[in-house]
């Protein structure tokens, strides 16, 4: 048996061997799944996990309770590995992922007593108040 690129130096040994193969199957229709339009945008999450020390964990998530559980159970973050999970704290939703990236980074950046804050009064705002200050 020949080689394929044998073949396709042969034009006549080319179009059977192209005639051969199965034709791809376009559907006319687009499929609704694929537009932006029909994907409906998931809702996004930072949140606020006190630890057993007393420490806050932040993260993002699409069901923050379902990671509360995940972190619980020892699945997730290594962050839980010296001090369980005891507390889902905070929860703030947010219209994208990117946008609860943007948000988690910045309360990542708050000191400790900013955090505590954004637990007690549920606010980001509050909580940078205090921190600028502090």
């Amino acid at each position: 048996m020949a080689p394929i690129s044998a073949k396709l130096a042969d034009p006549i040994a080319a179009t059977r061997l192209v005639s051969a193969m199965p034709s791809p199957v376009i559907d006319p229709r687009p499929d609704e799944a694929c537009t932006p339009a029909a994907k409906p945008d998931k809702a996004w999450f930072v949140y606020l996990v006190r630890a057993a020390n007393g420490a806050l964990y932040c993260g993002i998530s699409d069901d923050p309770q379902r990671r509360f559980t995940q972190h619980r159970s020892g699945k997730g973050a290594r962050f839980f590995f010296s001090s369980p999970a005891v507390a889902l704290v905070y929860t703030e939703a947010c219209e994208s992922k990117g946008e609860a990236l943007r948000r988690e980074r910045a309360i990542k950046r708050l000191g400790k007593p900013a955090k505590e804050a954004l637990v007690s009064s549920g606010s980001l705002i509050d909580a940078l108040d205090g921190e600028l200050s502090c």
